[in-house]
């Protein structure tokens, strides 16, 4: 007996050694990047205290939806910006002197 099977690790000859957390086929970029393309789902209500569902409204679970059926990053990215705009700022009230100030023009929403 040699030393590798007495520790318990048996290997098979012709076989390499394989890690239970790395995937077997694909570069781990693209595997980590598929999973994170996935993460934007809404799963069921699951009726907690803190009623996180009803926070979310219809219209935020339609974006999440569509999200989903995007295919790249850079079209998540581009949707994304598409849904931003720009609102004039109507009111100042600098809590700071007004030389220490940042006026702001717009804010976006």
């Amino acid at each position: 007996m040699n030393s590798s099977e007495e520790e318990g690790n048996v290997s098979v000859p012709g076989k390499l050694p394989t890690t239970k957390k790395r995937r077997k086929y694909g570069r781990l970029k693209e595997v980590a990047m598929r999973l994170k393309l996935q993460s934007f789902e809404t799963g069921k209500d699951c009726n907690c205290k803190k009623k996180c569902f009803d926070c979310v409204g219809q219209y935020k679970k339609d974006i999440i939806q569509r999200m989903n059926q995007l295919g790249s990053n850079d079209a998540i990215n581009s949707y994304l910006a598409g849904q931003v705009s720009v609102i004039p700022v109507n009111r100042r009230r600098p809590r700071n002197e007004e030389d220490e100030a940042k006026f702001r023009d717009a804010n976006f929403a």
